[in-house]
This record gives C-alpha cells, structure tokens and sequence, in this order.
C-alpha cells in the first residue's frame, strides 16, 4: 500500500498504535490474519477501531536483537503458506505463537515489551508519548488494509464483552487452556492430541474462558423419556441455555446488551480465529461444539420466538431485542456467513494433512445446518427471507468448493438424519418412582 505524505500524516493523526518491542531478529508477527518475518520491527501503526490481533513468534533466542536505530524491515510471507499464516500447521511446528487481542478505540495506543530471556510480555501500556511514536516510526509496519474486509468477515460478532469475557488480560498463546476443559484421551484429531498432550504441564499459561459443556447431555435437568429424546437431537434447549449464560447483561460496543446467541458466534468466530491464528489447540473442542449446537438446534432455528432467555424474570425471547424486527434469524444468516468467511480464509490445503477429520466434522455440520434451515423457510417468520438466505448458502457453497466439497442447495424440507458420530445422544434409562 504506497502512501502520499498527506495520507501517511492523516492516518497517523487520525489512527491507532499496536507496539511490541524487543522481538529479536527472524520474528515472526503477524495483525489481524496478515504475516512477515521481520528484522527490524516495533508494532503497527494506523490501526483502525475495532477489534485486532497482534500475533508474534520469537526466532531462536541465538538471533541477535535489532539495531534501533535501523528501520523496518519486513519480508511478505507467501499467501498459503500454512506454516506461515492462517491456517492448521504440523503439530510440531515451532516456534510457538503468541498474541494479544483488543477491541481499539479510536486513536488508541498499546505497547508491549518482549522479553527475549523469559519470552513473556509486559502488562499493556497505554500512555505512550508521541515523541515516542515519532523515535519508533521508522520501525513500524502501516496497518494492512488490505485484508481489512476479511478480517471484518471473520468477527462481526466479537464485541468487546466477549473478548474481555474470554481472554481476561487481552494474551493468549498456542500453550493457553480452556477453563474447566477436561483433557479428552479420545480426541480424534492426532496432531491436536499431541500437541495437547505436550502442552499439559504449561503452568502459567494465559487461561481462555470459553462455553464449556457436554453436547452430548442436551436435555434440561429434569425432562421426562420422551424429551430426553427429542432434544438429544435437537439442541434448541441446550442454546436456550447457553444463550441465557453466555449474553448476560454485557454490554456492547454500542452500548447495547449483548444477546447471548449473538455472544455464542462471537465465542465461535473467536475460538476459529485462536486455532488458525494463534495455532491455540485448546480452541479446537470449543468450536466443535459450538458449531455443532448451533446446527443442530431445530426449533430454535425455525421459531425461535418460542424460546425464553433463560434468565430469572425474563420473558422475552433469549433472542432479547432482536425478535422484534426478525432480527431472531439474522444470527442464522450470520452463522452461514460466518462459515463461507472462515473457509475462504483458509489456504486450500488446509485439510489436506493437518487435523483431515476437521473436514469431515465442518461438512457433516454443514449438512445439519442445511437441513434445518431448508425446514425453516416453510415457516412463516423466514418467508421474506427466503431469497436472502439463498445468496448465503451460495456464497457458503462456492466457499466449500475451494476444497472439492459438494454443499447441496437449500430444499423445501428434508427427511430427519439420526444424529451420529462423535455428538451422538446418549441413551438413558428412565426409571420410574
């Protein structure tokens, strides 16, 4: 992006900072899905408000640090290049990524100091002179702009309360755990069970504070053999529930509350974000299973009207303010955009050798979704949006085919599929008092 002296000076009057220093020589970093090997390099200047990720991976601690008086230098890694970038790398892939997100205001400004002996950061700091920023110039990167419609693509729904909810302090790193995450001696996905399984001892590392809870135990406390049943395959009941903790009284960016089935894809397009960015394992179960809940959920999909919020004293939808304006089934159509955005964002060898059962799981809840949402366009709520919900399902189908999948067209209705795989119910006995 080649700048006049008017833009540069505008951008920087008008835009934010986004600094680390001290990463020694070969670094990587990376903003927002974006990535170099760097030389020379303090941060990023021109960051716009809203939501970013700074990414960073120290070289060898034999690299020698750079010269401040040097400018920045920074060399493109090549697009898909999945070692390299977004994506799913080897399990054995070093070095280890960090990160640190936010939500920035306009014209604010975040510095972290890079320890290269502990490999650990500072606290953010926030009052950063500008003769400062002036001294640093010559060594910080413009923002990338273009990639910004992409990253907008991916976190339409990450408000400030589900980041600050989920990554309290703002890092994360690819050795980071879920709170109250059981390690699973089954995970089906070799390369993230490894890396997992070396992970385990990684005392001190940033905590996520993501969903957690069985899919497979969907049903309320309490439900007789026959609802037991029925929302062991449809998980309407469980995103009722989860909607109610999730949303809250949160507030959001705009000073609204944040609806907890809003806060859901914010967690979803944050844990995709963590894998593929940060290369964090740990966000892959959260994902699976927030993907999954929100496929699954039949009634809730087609009527969601007919679902309280879960909240104490709360009659409305947990669709909150949302109902009124059909708003309820825009999260719907956000959740197909959300998946066509992250499957365009993925180079196209994605799943080629790295985690090939992630394939299987996205289209196998793709078909889910399909088949609910072909079900609900008989109901009389998403009438007028029939058409629109066609142009999202195209735009998801033309995204799966960068990978040989055959997403089929919404239809009229489908016949009900047994739940199978991984997410499958389980059967229990009711016994009578």
């Amino acid at each position: 992006m080649s700048l006049t002296p008017e833009q540069a000076r505008a951008l920087w009057d008008a835009g934010g900072f986004a600094l680390i220093q001290g990463l020694p020589r070969g670094s990587e970093v990376g903003m927002d899905g974006t990535y170099h090997v760097a030389n020379v390099f303090s941060g990023t200047k021109f960051v716009p408000p809203g939501l970013h990720m700074m990414v960073w991976a120290p070289s060898p601690k034999t690299a020698p640090a750079h010269n401040p008086t040097e400018g920045a230098k920074i060399e493109e890694i090549p697009e898909g290049q999945t070692d390299a970038g977004p994506g799913i790398p080897d399990a054995a892939a070093l070095p280890l990524r960090a990160a640190y997100v936010h939500v920035w205001e306009p014209k604010e400004r975040i510095g972290l100091q890079f320890d290269p002996a502990s490999e650990n950061t500072s606290a953010p700091r926030t009052n950063i002179p500008e003769g400062e920023l002036r001294e640093l110039d010559p060594q910080l990167a413009p923002y990338p702009f273009a990639g910004l419609n992409g990253w907008k693509s991916l976190t339409t729904c990450i408000s400030k309360a589900v980041v600050e909810k989920a990554i309290p302090g703002g890092k994360v790193d690819a050795m980071s755990q879920v709170k109250g995450e059981a390690f699973d001696a089954k995970d089906k996905d070799a390369a993230a069970q490894e890396f997992l399984a070396s992970t385990q001892a990684s005392a001190g590392a940033p905590e996520l504070h993501l969903s957690v809870f069985d899919l497979r135990r969907s049903w309320p406390e309490g439900s007789e053999a026959g609802d037991v049943s029925r929302w062991s395959v449809d998980k309407s009941k469980l995103w009722e529930r989860l909607a109610g903790e999730a949303g809250g009284k949160l507030p959001s960016a705009a000073g609204e509350l944040t609806t907890g089935p809003r806060a859901l894809l914010g967690q979803l397009q944050l844990s995709f974000l963590l894998l593929t960015n940060v290369w964090c394992y740990a966000a892959l179960a959260p994902y699976k299973r927030l993907l999954a809940v929100m496929c699954r959920s039949k009634l809730a999909i087609a009527q969601p009207e007919r679902f309280p919020s879960g909240q104490a004293n709360d009659n409305v939808s947990f669709w909150g303010s949302f109902a009124a304006d059909k708003q309820a089934r825009e999260c719907v159509l956000e959740l197909i955009r959300t998946l066509a955005a992250q499957l365009t964002s993925l180079p196209e060898t994605a799943f080629d050798t790295e985690l090939p059962s992630v394939d299987t799981f996205l289209q196998s809840e793709i078909e889910q979704l399909r088949q609910n949402v072909s079900a609900a366009l008989a109901e009389p709520g998403w009438w007028g949006l029939a058409q629109r919900v066609a142009r999202e399902w195209q735009g998801l189908q033309q995204a799966g085919a960068r990978f040989g999948w055959d997403i089929e067209a919404l239809g009229s209705g489908d016949d009900d599929e047994d739940e199978e795989g991984e997410y499958a119910p389980q059967v229990v006995e009711m016994t009578e008092d």
